[in-house]
């Protein structure tokens, strides 16, 4: 919610002020505490980005994409590192394309960070994971067929040679109900679902508190 009031700034009047001021005293009477845990062996460890979109969400029309990555050790504790939450800079026609949109910038940014991590450590190569969940998208990453969309073709091919190139490993389906970048995405910030994650699945939520 937030990140929405950003796109009233250049036109804002004093409803909106007044709607701002709302935000953030809902801010301030809901805490949230981001910890970062202690990891195993750096060498074992390993990005996972995840990515999520929603579509024309926005007041001028746009469409919302956000990523959050984060380092994962190889007892299944994550560490977030990157969060991002913004205007699509390509207006999507469709939610597969906004979706799309957004696992290409994250993406992106995980191949950016992995390498930056490689120089600082001294490791070859991080393993990078990619997380959506948008069904069609993640058949359409494996499938020899192509979108009906053209633009949109260029976008999947993109992934695909980042598959292929290795410099992502794995792009992997799951629910809704697991996608941590879908609270960033709402026009009222989840911020609960979040807690709950921290409160029910350990391996996914225990950055959290």
């Amino acid at each position: 919610r937030t990140n929405l009031s950003l796109w009233w700034i250049s036109k804002a009047v004093v409803s909106d002020f007044l709607h701002l001021n709302k935000v953030v005293g809902r801010v301030k009477q809901n805490p949230l505490q981001l910890f970062f845990p202690r990891l195993n062996d750096f060498s074992s460890c390993s990005l996972e980005c995840y990515t999520d979109a929603a579509f024309a969400n926005l007041s001028n029309d746009g469409s919302q994409g956000a990523m959050l990555i984060f380092l994962r050790d190889s007892d299944g504790k994550r560490c977030p590192i990157f969060w991002q939450t913004r205007c699509l800079r390509r207006t999507p026609r469709s939610t597969l394309e906004a979706e799309t949109l957004a696992l290409v910038e994250g993406a992106e940014a995980s191949v950016y960070l992995a390498n930056i991590l490689t120089q600082i450590t001294g490791r070859k190569s991080i393993s990078v994971r990619c997380l959506v969940e948008k069904r069609s998208l993640y058949d359409s990453v494996y499938s020899t067929r192509q979108v009906d969309n053209k633009k949109l073709r260029m976008d999947v091919k993109a992934v695909k040679n980042m598959l292929v190139s290795g410099e992502i490993n794995r792009v992997d389906w799951v629910e809704g109900s697991q996608q941590l970048a879908d609270c960033l995405t709402k026009k009222y910030l989840c911020w609960f679902h979040a807690v709950w994650l921290s409160k029910n699945d350990t391996s996914r939520g225990e950055y959290l508190k």
